[in-house]
């Protein structure tokens, strides 16, 4: 649909961008462990398809149990009920070799050291408050995502490739007509939307 064609983009190439500075395509690597710290959030549902795309064996999210078989069909392996504890407590020590913490919250990157690898990446999205690690780990690189870059028709194409390859879908929670934008904010502000939020413009 239109819709689920117009919420894809801005998520699908922060997305493509964010694992691609964490080294994906992740061609040879065997058993490849990624976390997505949100999976059912806007960035979360294209970043677990993507995660898949590009050779990762094990994918780990969190969310709570309503949403956990559609992460599964998008992706994931694992999803851990964040109602009853952490991503981190769940994971064995030096088992990850990406986090890419697309919720941001302060203290994740020190939360995510002691599961990550010498040699693996952390990657975050800023926007509440997350940073780097105030102990990091020797070994693992961390990097700040910065800004979604926009310009390059590359990354939209390589991302129509995927969607028309059955790799990648948008997953629309719900959609709102423009004049009910109102309720389509509120649902956005309590912070538990799946997928993206849409808008309809009557022709």
């Amino acid at each position: 649909s239109f819709a689920e064609a117009a919420s894809l983009p801005l998520v699908g190439l922060t997305d493509l961008q964010a694992l691609r500075m964490a080294g994906a395509p992740w061609a040879g690597r065997q058993n490849l462990t990624v976390v997505v710290t949100s999976g059912a959030g806007g960035t979360g549902t294209p970043a677990l398809q993507l995660a898949k795309a590009f050779g990762a064996a094990r994918i780990v999210t969190s969310s709570s149990p309503k949403n956990f078989d559609l992460l599964k069909s998008l992706g994931a392996t694992e999803v851990i009920d964040y109602h009853k504890g952490t991503i981190w407590d769940a994971l064995a020590e030096n088992s990850v070799d990406v986090v890419y913490d697309n919720y941001g919250a302060p203290g994740t990157a020190d939360a995510a050291m002691k599961s990550l690898r010498p040699g693996g990446v952390f990657v975050f999205l800023p926007g509440k408050d997350g940073g780097n690690a105030k102990h990091p780990k020797a070994g693992v690189k961390e990097i700040n995502y910065g800004l979604c870059d926009s310009s390059k028709y590359e990354d939209l194409d390589e991302l129509k490739v995927l969607a028309e390859a059955g790799k990648l879908k948008a997953v629309l929670g719900q959609s709102f007509q423009l004049e009910d934008i109102v309720s389509a904010f509120n649902v956005s502000l309590a912070g538990h939307a799946v997928g993206k939020i849409g808008i309809e413009v009557a022709p």
